[in-house]
């Protein structure tokens, strides 16, 4: 489990272990798939899922964030802490970029792009994009009677959302995870241990 000091009074910071981020995060999303049901009500189904997709980006970045911090400062990878410190810092990094870019950097490897585990996060991404830079439409429907309904908008991504959302998003967060881990040399007989050190996930 995460811990976490109490405040340094000199400093004024509440310092701790940078997991309790992850572990909050999928605990979060765990709490949502828990309590999705086939029988839910609909509106309550789209609610948790989008939240749910927003969660699991925010959980996947604040990863990628710090586990390369932490990678940053190991000895073995001090070649790769100058460039990933400095793209920390900037706003024009995309989330793809780091994961794509970071691990080549610092471990001579990366995830292919065949990999359906990378497939499943760029779904993940593109569905948050989605909604987080919505554009409507203006769509028209008629009706009987010779009316005619205008100024619609596509709202297809709602109904894309199911009670199995938040759970799948979930494991997308596992395995970026899991194959970020791989790239860093991790054991198969470890990963458990990894996955549960840094998302608090028991597999």
């Amino acid at each position: 489990m995460e811990e976490t000091t109490s405040p340094n009074e000199e400093n004024n910071k509440t310092l701790g272990s940078p997991n309790k981020v992850t572990w909050t995060l999928c605990r979060i999303l765990g709490r949502l798939a828990a309590r999705a049901t086939p029988d839910e009500r609909r509106d309550l189904v789209e609610q948790d899922g989008l939240l749910a997709v927003f969660l699991g980006i925010n959980a996947i970045e604040a990863f990628v964030n710090i586990f390369f911090r932490v990678v940053a400062e190991e000895t073995e990878f001090a070649h790769a802490k100058e460039q990933i410190l400095k793209e920390l810092e900037s706003r024009g990094f995309p989330l793809h970029k780091k994961i794509q870019k970071w691990p080549q950097l610092a471990f001579g490897k990366s995830i292919d792009e065949d990999d359906p585990r990378w497939a499943n996060f760029i779904s993940l991404r593109d569905r948050r994009n989605a909604f987080m830079h919505f554009k409507t439409t203006h769509d028209s429907i008629d009706l009987p009677g010779n009316v005619t309904v205008s100024g619609l908008a596509d709202l297809s991504i709602f109904a894309e959302l199911d009670e199995e959302t938040p759970w799948k998003t979930l494991m997308c967060v596992r395995q970026i995870v899991e194959a970020l881990g791989e790239c860093r040399g991790v054991k198969t007989k470890d990963m458990p241990a990894f996955i549960h050190h840094w998302l608090g996930i028991i597999d």
